[in-house]
């Protein structure tokens, strides 16, 4: 029995477990401190590579210079190499740092130009569109009227500071039109009305003005005037195409000029005899 008792004491004893020395934990915490470090050295070195891979893209992409300008659009008074000298200045910025605004600013001034578009093309192109104005009449001695009934002026002063935009031709066969300053929409709107009456009846309008006394008068492409005073000027020249339509077209021909200033009527100077009827 006692032998019995012994094995089993001696069984219970080799069951405990040794405790860790104070050697084994300093080691274990060493090397989990050197491990933190290791890591962390290795994240700030990535995170440096990181940065500068992104410093020497992004110097890159902003030194990414202009290559190419392309300059789209249908040109009759505008020189299109003119249009890509005039952006050279521009161009110095870089690709991305292009200041597209300040190049449409500068270009819009020009006066045959109504309006551009500028984009960027990757990966070093830029795309100039250029609108030209579209004249629709000829105001006074050195202007024109664009087709939104906008004056501008492309001779004279604006032309001696950008001889480059000089067109090739001026567009003489436009109807002229006169006014006062600031009346160029009103004398406008009555040469499309009048136009329109007009041409129903075969007869071309080539010339609207109103004086500074507020009288109109209009001249036909057969060189015939047709003084329509100040006031009911629609109604005028329809009282002139009823006398028109009832027999006058037959003679017309010889007519030299027609004077609608009367309340019921008109005069009309004949080239032959030089009479009024």
């Amino acid at each position: 029995m006692a032998l019995g008792k012994a094995k089993s004491k001696s069984r219970g004893a080799s069951s405990k477990q040794q405790k860790p020395s104070c050697f084994s934990v300093w080691h274990s915490g060493l090397w989990r401190r050197a491990w933190r470090k290791l890591v962390s050295v290795f994240v700030l070195l990535l995170l440096s590579v990181v940065l500068a891979g992104l410093y020497r893209g992004g110097s890159l992409l902003l030194s990414q210079p202009v290559s190419r300008v392309a300059v789209n659009g249908e040109f009759r008074h505008v020189d299109k190499q003119a249009i890509a000298r005039e952006v050279q200045p521009f161009l110095s910025d870089g690709f991305v740092m292009l200041d597209l605004a300040a190049i449409r600013q500068q270009l819009v001034q020009q006066p045959w130009i109504f309006d551009v578009a500028v984009t960027r093309h990757w990966p070093d192109e830029i795309v100039i569109t250029v609108i030209e104005q579209t004249p629709i009449a000829r105001w006074g001695d050195g202007a024109y009227l664009n087709h939104r009934g906008e004056l501008y002026v492309p001779e004279s002063k604006l032309l001696e500071a950008n001889a480059q935009y000089l067109p090739q031709y001026l567009p003489q066969y436009l109807p002229q039109l006169y006014g006062p300053d600031n009346s160029a929409e009103q004398v406008m709107n009555y040469f499309c009305e009048l136009r329109e009456a007009l041409v129903q009846e075969g007869l071309n309008l080539t010339r609207l003005t109103l004086n500074d006394r507020g009288s109109w008068s209009a001249r036909l492409d057969s060189g015939i005037d047709i003084v329509l005073g100040s006031g009911e000027v629609m109604e005028k020249i329809h009282r002139f195409l009823s006398a028109y339509q009832q027999g006058l077209a037959a003679d017309f021909s010889r007519v030299a000029g027609v004077d609608m200033r009367y309340s019921n009527g008109f005069s009309i100077a004949w080239k032959e005899l030089n009479k009024q009827s």
